[in-house]
């Protein structure tokens, strides 16, 4: 299976082990599937949109493969846990910056939808069914993310057929939230050179010594299968419009989560004022006294 290929475990394996074992081979290859010993968590999703469907078939192989380099890092004697606490600390605090801006988002656009008296539908009618294994907690939050950026892209293309939105405003909500996930993707990417750099100082401080064979084929095999990914994403063309700089990226996603965030928390100011300006309702004239 090529690193394009769609992932998608077909249904009707009705054997669960199989089934995850499948799964697990699409992410991360055949070779790595038979071998893996850790837990894994497989998650089962649908997903409608083009976009979201791409991002899961090719960011989330990379995610994957790195929070699996990030695991087997932490079992190679001599490696600096510091490097590795703020890589897991960044994956966990950026997923989380960039899905308060999709509830945000898709809060505001679904406030449209009820002013004008809609009610939004699916409109997608290709949906792809996932079986995502998850063998780390950010993959896992990852995978909803994914879920709710498609649920946006219902909205956006809902609200476009009912007139909602015009093309060019659908396209910049879209592009806002792609980029997002985009440059959270090149900030693993900038962050993941830098736990390979403290392997290969590691590397040469022990050459000439003895090591655990074991764990050090573990690490060439996790390392390979980063570089696969890495190398994947590089040569990728898809979706031009919302590639980012891996060197920028930390930057471009700040200030997207920003700008989120400073207008949603200006629509809530803005609806304060109104209410606290709004003349008091009269007071209810006192009930007449009941008669006998």
């Amino acid at each position: 299976m090529t690193e394009t290929a769609a992932l998608t475990v077909p249904v009707e394996i009705d054997n669960p082990h199989a089934r995850k074992i499948q799964a697990i081979a699409e992410v991360f290859g055949q070779e790595f599937a038979e071998q893996f010993r850790d837990p894994v968590l497989c998650m089962e999703q649908t997903l409608w949109a083009p976009m979201p469907q791409g991002m899961y078939r090719r960011d989330f192989r990379l995610l994957s493969r790195s929070l699996y380099l990030e695991s087997v890092y932490r079992r190679r004697e001599g490696y600096n846990q510091d490097i590795l606490d703020n890589f897991a600390r960044m994956i966990g605090e950026k997923l989380a910056a960039i899905t308060k801006l999709f509830e945000s988002r898709t809060t505001q656009l679904t406030k449209l939808f009820k002013d004008n008296g809609h009610t939004p539908v699916e409109v997608y009618v290709k949906p792809q069914h996932i079986y995502a294994p998850v063998i780390a907690p950010g993959a896992r939050s990852f995978i909803q993310l994914l879920e709710r950026l498609d649920k946006y892209y219902q909205l956006t293309g809902c609200g476009t057929l009912m007139g909602l939105l015009d093309g060019g405003q659908r396209r910049t909500a879209e592009l806002e939230l792609r980029k997002a996930v985009r440059s959270f993707t090149g900030m693993v990417r900038t962050e993941q050179a830098k736990l390979r750099k403290e392997s290969l100082r590691l590397q040469e401080e022990r050459r000439g010594h003895a090591v655990d064979t074991e764990v050090e084929a573990d690490v060439k095999q996790a390392e390979r299968l980063a570089d696969e990914a890495e190398q994947n994403m590089a040569e990728s063309t898809e979706d031009m419009a919302a590639h980012v700089d891996p060197t920028e990226a930390g930057a471009v996603l700040d200030s997207i989560v920003a700008t989120g965030v400073a207008g949603s928390t200006a629509a809530t100011r803005g609806k304060a004022k109104a209410a606290a300006s709004a003349p008091a309702p009269a007071a209810e004239a006192p009930a007449a006294p009941a008669t006998v």
